[in-house]
């Protein structure tokens, strides 16, 4: 009996002692398992802070080359504009030549030619004014009227 109690002390011993290390090999694996969490979420923040200033950075490159692009397209109407206006103040002295050597009956032709020249010169300048202003929103239809009108000036000076 001696024997057989023996046995069962030791089983019980061998029954704790393997109870013990499952639960230390189970609270071992447990933490391991939430470090191995914590860094993914860690490294998961990192990876979306990343993302987040890229896709800012990008946005204030495309901010900058649409500020660009904006800049290069006013500076190239303004010179266009400044080009048809003197092409104006051309087309007003030789009118003013024809004027002096026209007779009686071409004089009304070319005074109403001369007054139709001022005005577009005079209406041409006062655009050129908001060329240099903040237009971000109507960009685009000042753009294609403005420019509209150029070629229409350019016509009208050729005839």
């Amino acid at each position: 009996m001696k024997n057989q109690a023996a046995r069962l002390g030791l089983l019980v011993l061998f029954a704790f002692a393997s109870v013990m290390t499952i639960s230390l090999i189970t609270t071992a694996c447990s933490q391991e398992t939430q470090n191995k969490q914590k860094a993914a979420a860690e490294s998961a923040k990192e990876d979306v802070k990343d993302a987040a200033n890229a896709a800012a950075n990008n946005v204030e490159q495309a901010a900058d080359n649409a500020g660009d692009a904006l800049r290069r397209e006013r500076d190239e109407l303004s010179a266009k504009a400044n080009q048809t206006a003197r092409d104006l103040d051309a087309a007003i002295e030789e009118t003013d030549r024809k004027l002096e050597k026209a007779t009686a009956k071409e004089k009304a032709r070319w005074e109403t030619r001369r007054k139709m020249l001022v005005k577009e010169r005079d209406e041409l300048k006062a655009e050129m004014d908001h060329i240099g202003d903040d237009m971000k929103d109507g960009w685009n239809d000042f753009k294609s009227t403005f420019g509209t009108r150029l070629e229409r000036i350019g016509r009208d000076i050729k005839n």
